[in-house]
């Protein structure tokens, strides 16, 4: 009976045992318990200090004063929280008004305790994310957006906010630790986009995450911070999920292309390079940037992916003629457009580019328009007569041949080219038999060994000038065009039964 009896003080008892008791009783039971049972014992635990101080109960004890309880006694709340001194705190009652007091925020953003019970209330952080005040201060928090970015209520409420382009996006600490968390990483070890970028775990992290490459791609702060970086662009271009993401933003794609590391590494990759190609946004992005062109064009993965994709080489073609490539969404477009096949014919790089591709050359020689313009330009033609591809193209149309052989520059070239001569041996045809005859226009390929020369009585052809060249030491292959070059429109042969002339109809290949 000695011994001492202890005897709290009534605001002690109420103020702190009995909610500390309560606390216990709800985590080992919860629902079940009488403290949440009994409503008026629940909300005195919400309200009191042990509540707002314990990790695993302050959120849900936030939430409930919001939602159910004394919302009016939001500042009083949040100075119980351990580190809180702000005076200023006392006098605002709501959420809203917390939110909306730059000096409150700033306390409020400095506290991790108190940060972490507002971003795991979904009250708490709609109100956060709606308020200009609130968002400016959290985003130059580095407290703040660590615990935004440990919740998952709190990024989808941040992402969410409309102001959200203009604290978070371009702010490079809080874009740095929201994308490492979309990511599942902890933000706390990164304090900005270079750091992260040059972190290969946290990037092939990042990189396999839609969610975070979108916050990353739509980020000019991001990106340029990746597209800096080996290691970022990397991971980057090795994973579609990235490339997508990246491809499908210009804000991302202008990054990249700008960059000589990017581009090094997206040129590299078969998934990089399929992303690109597949993307019209990432194809403008590409066309207006030399560093860009030069190595998508140098890529090994070129041929597979751009030479023959319609939208693509289209796209990279006008852009090697420094053309806007946005209105250009195909070869065909692009052909029929007098200003764009003009300065593509007076581009070297870009005729060259065209001319590897059928895709590309097809439309060309298909098109009045290119053609005129092709077979004006002594660049283009150049270019043209020494690719069997683009030659195959041309030689196959009546529409092509039909604009080189109005310019006698162009044939000139065709005549100077065995590439561009075989093209059209390849669909010769054969007038044959003693004083066989025929008109039109023709392009004669080789003239039998016995095919007499006169023009009187035996052999000849007629040029498009009018002359009748003696053909007597030209008969060979391609003798006869290379030394006359312009087009036949009449040809007779010697009397002979087996005389023939090899000539490509230019107006029926």
């Amino acid at each position: 009976m000695n011994e001492p009896i202890f005897i709290a003080r009534q605001d002690t008892l109420e103020q702190e045992i009995l909610p500390a008791h309560w606390l216990s009783q709800y985590k080992l039971f919860g629902e079940e318990s009488y403290t949440f049972q009994d409503k008026e014992i629940w909300k005195r635990l919400c309200m009191s200090r042990a509540a707002a101080n314990d990790r695993d109960m302050h959120a849900e004890a936030l939430e409930e004063m919001l939602t159910t309880f004394s919302a009016e006694h939001t500042g009083k709340w949040m100075l119980t929280v351990y580190g809180m001194d702000a005076a200023v705190l006392e006098g605002l009652a709501t959420m809203a008004a917390v939110a909306g007091n730059g000096t409150a925020m700033a306390a409020v953003a400095g506290n991790a305790l108190l940060m972490h019970a507002i971003t795991n209330s979904e009250t708490a952080m709609r109100v956060i994310a709606n308020s200009q005040t609130a968002m400016q201060r959290v985003a130059n928090s580095a407290t703040a957006m660590d615990a935004i970015s440990g919740s998952k209520i709190a990024r989808g409420a941040v992402q969410a906010s409309p102001y959200y382009n203009s604290y978070i996006k371009e702010n490079d600490m809080a874009i740095a630790k929201l994308a490492v968390a979309l990511a599942s990483l902890e933000s706390a070890g990164y304090s900005g986009m270079a750091g992260v970028a040059a972190d290969s775990t946290a990037m092939n992290a990042v990189a396999a995450s839609s969610t975070a490459m979108n916050a990353v791609a739509a980020s000019s702060t991001a990106m340029n911070a990746v597209a800096a970086s080996s290691t970022a662009m990397n991971a980057v271009a090795a994973s579609s999920t990235a490339m997508n993401a990246v491809a499908a933003s210009s804000t991302a794609m202008n990054a990249v292309a700008a960059s000589s590391t990017a581009m090094n590494a997206v040129a590299a990759s078969s998934t990089a390079m399929n992303a690109v190609a597949a993307s019209s946004t990432a194809m403008n992005a590409v066309a207006a940037s030399a560093v860009a062109r030069n190595a998508i064009s140098a890529s090994p993965y070129y041929d597979a992916k751009i030479k023959e994709n319609d939208m693509a080489i289209a796209k990279l073609v006008v852009g090697f003629a420094n053309l806007e490539s946005a209105r250009y969404s195909g070869c065909a477009g692009m052909a029929a457009d007098s200003t764009a096949m003009t300065a593509v014919a007076a581009s070297s790089t870009a005729m060259t580019a065209v001319a590897a591709s059928s895709t590309a050359m097809t439309a060309v020689a298909a098109s009045s328009t290119a053609m005129t313009a092709v077979a004006a330009s002594s660049t283009a033609m150049t270019a043209v007569a020494a690719s069997s591809t683009a030659m195959t193209a041309v030689a196959a149309s009546a529409t092509a041949m039909g604009k080189i052989a109005a310019v006698d520059a162009a044939l000139s070239k065709l005549a100077a080219s065995t590439t561009a001569m075989d093209a059209l041996y390849a669909r010769k045809k054969q007038m044959k038999g003693g004083s066989a005859s025929k008109s039109g226009k023709f392009i004669i390929l080789e003239i039998s060994q016995s095919n007499a020369f006169n023009t009187s009585k035996y052999g000849y052809a007629t040029l498009s000038d009018g002359s009748k060249p003696d053909w007597s030491s030209y008969l060979a292959k391609y003798a006869f065009f290379q030394k006359y070059p312009k087009y036949a429109t009449y040809m007779l042969n010697d009397t002979d039964s087996d005389d023939y002339i090899y000539y490509f109809d230019i107006a029926s290949p």
